[in-house]
């Protein structure tokens, strides 16, 4: 539909300011939210500059039949009565109520602003049918013109609503916006509804005639947060050859920086410009955090003002205490304090990296501290934080963190971060790495004079020696008990300690005294946190109490282990493999069958990066693992995983009791049937769940009744599962499946019917 009044093809701010870059995308969803806003009074669009809020508003006049009245502000209508005389006009305009200019009495002594505020309420209040009267850029409204506004949205009739568009709600006179969000009778659609979805953004660049690739496009959605007129302008710059397509779509703080100064942030002070072009350095901001960082004060309230004139902040709770910068934004105005403020960039660092320690944000804090240049700083962070983010499951920081000690000279320098870093990349799988840092701690601490902690650090280079297992398991025990003996009874490092002592003590068949000390790692890890320890300790106690047969005492080992590994999120590390391939047996010790897949699954995930750094723990894993394949009699996967440990071996042979484990399941491997016509001889899930009814005194026909199965189609199932076991008869293979712990053994063979 079109009526006078309303400017339906007003050109959006993007397009004025970049001629012949802008491409309307549809909005389609939202104007169906739009349209069926029939319950509220009110209807706010706010979001900053270039967010298509006016496209949006003139595509739902395209596709609502209601008449719509739009007043569109100029910052001028400070005087009510102004204000008031457009509105009246645009009713009339539109049909629905009002009179018109000419109609109108001219102003004399009975035409005060309050009567006038009254004829024209009156008027929206008793409009003929469901109408909506926008005002567009209302962020301009204030004072008298504010209140009328305010009035209007009260005395809005059923089916009929007032829009409130622009860059932040006007100040409207208390309670009006909290008593329409209390009944339910206010929708607010903000920068986070307006940014554009990945379908509308391909169907604008479509518009421009381009198409680019998923991953890009995601890139681009990504750089602009669905900002349209971010993506506007990467098509302009991809049409010009501007953007480089090997690196990007190419949105870069070059490509926006005209466009943020010259519009978004034209209306601030210098001082807020200022502001934000100095916290830009954060990628997160609070009052205190900016105060700290800026060495100022009323971060908070500046904040809260700059967030009132919708900059381009995005908040991060609902109290607004937090916010961020929109990443073009934030891109452009480091860009800027880099060309204008270059001296101010180490001190903004520095005194964040301060804050943010001192508040427990060690991973912000490492950050800032290599930025500023500060190694020293970035590396006493490293050594007291890194550790335990690792225990919590931080691995990405972790990585990029370690990324960073590599690229540094000065890592020997600090051997109790250098240590630390070895012991991280040998849990990471990084041999090399590892090998390299310890090098680094071990000359460091040499080069060094005493001081305080040496004894400490050096007892931590034994440990992570230790953990290397690069001459056996005998001299691991000697490493681990040396550094034991020499480390303070509270240390950080002491449960780890106790760890690869109860583990080596296992390794060498002294399993009464490995149970001991495992159970002390247990406790101290939990005491100090080191979550990550104390799950790799419960596995290996799980370990040796099915090794013993207490298959009780194994399945509470391990059920902790899980329950710490999920709540601690180091569900994800790579040590967690042996976990896995242990409730992989248990799982199918008990019937499980879909949970130990999923078990053995997740393991092989973990597995390739589980490597030679820990040798001892990357056979034990892939052992276990391997004996879950065999018990599914899936001999190709088992093989597979005994010649990655046959690797292992090469490089590190003197592994204890691990290389007879190793010859005994080759065996038994060995001794799986082939496969039958091309066919997998790995037991089925049917097949699985059929063996513990088959150890009983049921028929075939009895099975068959309980599984709701034909007798035919289980007397085809137990066939086939025999001859996986390698049994001719029903009795041998029960006795095989209890073997492989598949089922528990029956009580009396001679009642299993045949």
């Amino acid at each position: 539909m079109s009526a006078p009044g309303i400017v339906r093809d007003r050109v959006p701010p993007i397009r004025r300011r970049y001629p012949g870059t802008h491409a309307v995308a549809h909005r389609t969803a939202l104007i169906n939210r739009l349209r069926a806003a029939r319950s509220y009074s009110l209807v706010t669009v706010v979001a900053p500059l270039g967010y298509g809020k006016t496209t949006l508003l003139s595509q739902w006049v395209e596709r609502d039949e209601r008449p719509f009245a739009w007043v569109t502000l100029d910052g001028r209508e400070r005087s009510s009565t102004a204000l008031l005389r457009r509105v009246a006009d645009a009713l009339h305009a539109v049909g629905v109520a009002g009179e018109s200019r000419r109609d109108r009495p001219r102003d004399g002594g009975g035409s005060s602003p309050e009567r006038t505020l009254e004829r024209v309420a009156d008027a929206w209040a008793g409009v003929g049918k469901p109408s909506i009267l926008v005002f567009d850029d209302a962020h301009l409204l204030d004072g008298k013109a504010a209140a009328a506004v305010a009035r209007l949205i009260t005395v809005t009739p059923a089916g009929s609503l007032v829009v409130l568009a622009g860059r932040a709600l006007p100040r409207l006179p208390d309670p009006s916006l909290p008593r329409l969000r209390a009944t339910a009778r206010l929708l607010e659609l903000t920068a986070v509804d307006l940014a554009l979805t990945r379908r509308e953004a391909g169907a604008a660049l479509k518009a421009f005639g381009l198409s680019i690739a998923d991953a890009e496009l995601a890139e681009l959605l990504d750089e602009t947060e669905g900002w349209a007129a971010g993506i506007n302008r990467a098509a302009a710059l991809l049409m010009n050859g501007a953007a480089n397509r090997r690196n990007g779509t190419g949105v870069t703080h070059r490509a926006m920086s005209e466009f943020f100064r010259d519009e978004c942030l034209a209306a601030l002070d210098p001082e807020e410009r200022s502001f934000l072009r100095r916290s830009s350095v954060l990628e997160r901001m609070s009052g205190p955090l900016c105060d700290a960082t800026l060495a100022t004060a009323g971060s908070a309230e500046v904040l809260e003002s700059l967030d009132a004139m919708n900059v381009f902040l995005v908040p991060l709770d609902r109290r607004g205490e937090w916010y961020r910068h929109h990443q073009l934004l934030r891109d452009s105005l480091r860009h800027e304090l880099a060309e204008l403020e270059p001296e101010l960039l180490p001190g903004l660092h520095q005194r964040a990296a301060d804050w943010l320690e001192q508040h427990g944000d060690s991973a912000a804090a490492l950050q800032h501290a290599y930025v500023s240049g500060n190694r020293t700083h970035f590396f006493r962070i490293f050594g007291t934080a890194a550790l335990s983010e690792y225990a919590r499951g931080r691995d990405s920081d972790i990585q990029e963190w370690l990324a960073n000690l590599e690229d540094d000279a000065a890592l020997s320098t600090e051997p109790p971060a250098a240590v630390l870093a070895a012991r991280l990349h040998a849990h990471k799988g990084n041999l090399a790495q590892a090998e390299r840092c310890l090098a680094a701690a071990a000359a460091g601490l040499a080069a060094s004079p005493s001081a305080e902690g040496d004894v400490l650090t050096e007892a931590n280079i034994t440990l992570v020696r230790a953990a290397l297992c690069a001459n056996g398991i005998d001299a691991m025990l000697a490493h681990a008990e040396h550094a034991l003996e020499t480390m303070p009874g509270g240390a950080a490092w002491r449960p780890y300690g106790l760890l690869l002592q109860g583990a080596a003590y296992a390794l060498l068949g002294e399993e009464e005294r490995s149970a001991a000390i495992l159970s002390r790692a247990i406790k101290a890890a939990e005491r100090v946190d080191s979550h990550d320890t104390r799950v790799l300790a419960l596995s290996e106690a799980s370990l040796l109490a099915a090794r013993r047969g207490s298959w009780v005492e194994a399945e509470g080992y391990l059920l902790r282990a899980f329950e710490t590994g999920r709540q601690h999120a180091v569900d994800g590390h790579a040590t967690f493999a042996l976990t896995l391939a242990l409730s992989a047996r248990s799982r199918l010790r008990n019937g499980r069958w879909t949970e130990a897949q999923w078990s053995i699954a997740q393991a092989q995930r973990l597995l390739p990066q589980l490597t030679g750094a820990l040798p001892w723990l990357a056979v034990q894993a892939r052992l276990e693992l391997a004996a879950a394949f065999m018990m599914l009699r899936d001999a190709r996967a088992a093989k597979v995983l005994l010649e990655e440990v046959d690797r292992i071996f090469s490089l590190r042979p003197e592994l204890g009791r691990l290389r007879r484990q190793r010859e005994r399941l080759a065996k038994e491997v060995a001794a799986i049937p082939p496969s039958h016509e091309g066919q997998t001889a790995r037991l089925s899930r049917a097949e699985l769940r059929l063996l513990p009814l088959l150890g009983t005194h049921l028929s075939f026909r009895e099975i068959g009744t309980h599984l709701f199965l034909s007798r035919h189609t289980v007397k085809t199932q137990a066939i086939s599962a025999y001859r996986k076991l390698g049994a001719s008869s029903r009795r041998e293979a029960m006795v095989q499946a209890a073997r492989l712990d598949l089922i528990e053994g029956p009580a009396d063979l001679e009642a299993v019917s045949s």
